[in-house]
Formats: structure tokens, C-alpha cells, sequence
């Protein structure tokens, strides 16, 4: 396999991003496009806390983030493409980015997981402890 190249999400990445999220189900309005404009996207991106895992010149993965402010991080979304899944890409993307937030004085990551067993699976094989389970509850305003 490639090396893997984990950056920030530069401008021209951020559809590719969009597509991800909607292949993955990951925050989605009711017509299944990213609640996250190209805007908002490139705002994470600036502040680093957008993060893209590149395979042979393609983004295959990303993971998106969110300084909390007291002291810890939200990871929103972690995702790799089907087709690249089991190669370390998401491990590495998980790693970069707590070497990231570290950097920037976060001492904890909070994240959001669907409740199947590979992605507990890999959050758990990645060191995160398991929370009480809620309900997932959204209103978009209009």
C-alpha cells in the first residue's frame, strides 16, 4: 500500500469532503446533502481541525472537529471511504488529530459514534471510553 498523507483540508478538498459525509450517512439534511456548507467546511479546515487522509493523490478519508471551550475537543465525524477501510487510514487520521488538539492545549476528544460494531469497534481499539447511550435529537432552523 501507498503511504497515507494526513493534512488539513485545503479548498479544493472540501466537496470530496461533502461526499464522504453523505456516503457515510454523517450529518445529512433530509435530501441527503451535508449540513455543513463548503463556508463552514473551510472554516474547520482553517482552524485545523479539518483533517483529510490522501491515498496515491485521493482524499479517502477525513475526520472533522470542533475546539470546546473547556478544554477538550468535539470530534464530529471520522470516515473513510468503504473501499479503504482495514488499512489504518481512520487510525492514523485519529492520530494526527490528537497530536493536533494536543498541541493546542486540549486534554480530552468527545466524539459521536453510530451504534454498530465496527465503529465502536475501532473508537474502543483507539483508546475511547463508552458514555451512556442517548438518543440523537436535532432541529434544523429555517
Amino acid at each position: 500500500m501507498s503511504e497515507i498523507i494526513i493534512r488539513k483540508a485545503e479548498l479544493q478538498d472540501l466537496e470530496t469532503v461533502q461526499r464522504l459525509q453523505a456516503n457515510a450517512g454523517l450529518f445529512l439534511t433530509a435530501d441527503g446533502k451535508s449540513v455543513f456548507s463548503l463556508q463552514e467546511l473551510q472554516v474547520y479546515s482553517e482552524q485545523g481541525y479539518l483533517l483529510v487522509a490522501e491515498l496515491n493523490g485521493i482524499v479517502v478519508g477525513y475526520n472533522l472537529g470542533e475546539r470546546l471551550l473547556d478544554g477538550g475537543v468535539m470530534l464530529w465525524q471520522c470516515a473513510v471511504e468503504d473501499k479503504y477501510r482495514g488499512q489504518g487510514i481512520g487510525k492514523k487520521l485519529l492520530e494526527e488529530f490528537e497530536i493536533f488538539v494536543k498541541k493546542n492545549g486540549a486534554s480530552w476528544i468527545f466524539a459521536y459514534s453510530e451504534l454498530n460494531e465496527a465503529t465502536l469497534g475501532f473508537y474502543k481499539k483507539n483508546g475511547f471510553i463508552f458514555g451512556k447511550d442517548y438518543k440523537e435529537i436535532i432541529k434544523l432552523l429555517r
